[in-house]
């Protein structure tokens, strides 16, 4: 009897986490960080304010893990493992991560995009967690796709000063959606499948470029260099 009452307890509250986190993420999406606050969560989700502060420490607390949870939903990680190390080919990997995000964008998570992006504009969320936890193991599997398409090795720097210039036309794309310009607006009109294969292919052109650019670098040093004298 006694094993069975914890057994509900602990169910209960699972249940009852999920639906602050998920309340929670609702609000921030629409209104952002610092419009929301414990209050107004509480409220929508009908519980009160201990709940919070027991299933998550604080305010901060709670927009942490709900950074956390979409980062982890939008950009799933074994996902991306299983295709940066697949045997196909640079070029398809690039085009198979990239189509499995805008799938998710483009799905009902979508809103748990828009959830990131304000994270990451708004001085109230607490991004160091989300980092930790969920942007950097991920990052450096899609360097690691970078330096096998480039031919830069891993760990040089610029290789990951790379880095930004391959997030940031699919981060652009789907942050701004139905508002980018005339222009630009197409490229939204899109399948996952085709705006994959367009932003796949601008990308690897791109890395293959400048690899090719500090390899000229890296042999042009070479030949500077005074020989080796023992």
């Amino acid at each position: 009897m006694l094993h069975e009452t914890m057994r509900r307890q602990r169910a209960d509250g699972a249940a009852t986490r999920e639906k602050i986190l998920q309340t929670a993420s609702r609000l921030l999406s629409r209104r952002g960080f610092a419009n929301v606050t414990c209050r107004d969560i509480a409220a929508r989700a009908h519980v009160d304010l201990a709940s919070i502060n027991y299933h998550f420490g604080s305010r901060r607390g709670l927009f942490a893990a709900a950074l956390i949870e979409a980062h982890h939903d939008i950009f799933q990680i074994e996902e991306i493992r299983k295709i940066v190390e697949s045997p196909q080919p640079a070029d398809q990997k690039v085009k198979s991560i990239l189509r499995m995000i805008l799938q998710q964008a483009s799905s009902e998570n979508g809103w748990k995009m828009k959830l990131l992006f304000r994270g990451l504009l708004d001085e109230e969320a607490s991004l160091r967690p989300l980092f930790e936890t969920e942007v950097l193991p991920k990052f450096a599997l899609v360097q690691r796709l970078a330096s096998e398409v480039s031919g830069i090795p891993e760990n040089d720097p610029a290789l990951r000063r790379c880095m930004f210039c391959i997030v940031s036309p699919v981060f652009t794309l789907l942050a701004f959606g139905k508002s980018l310009p005339n222009n630009l607006y197409s490229l939204q009109k899109d399948t996952p499948e085709e705006a994959a294969e367009f932003i796949g292919r601008y990308m690897t052109d791109w890395l293959r470029e400048e690899g090719r650019r500090w390899k000229e670098a890296d042999r042009a040093k070479a030949a500077s260099s005074p020989p080796f004298s023992g």
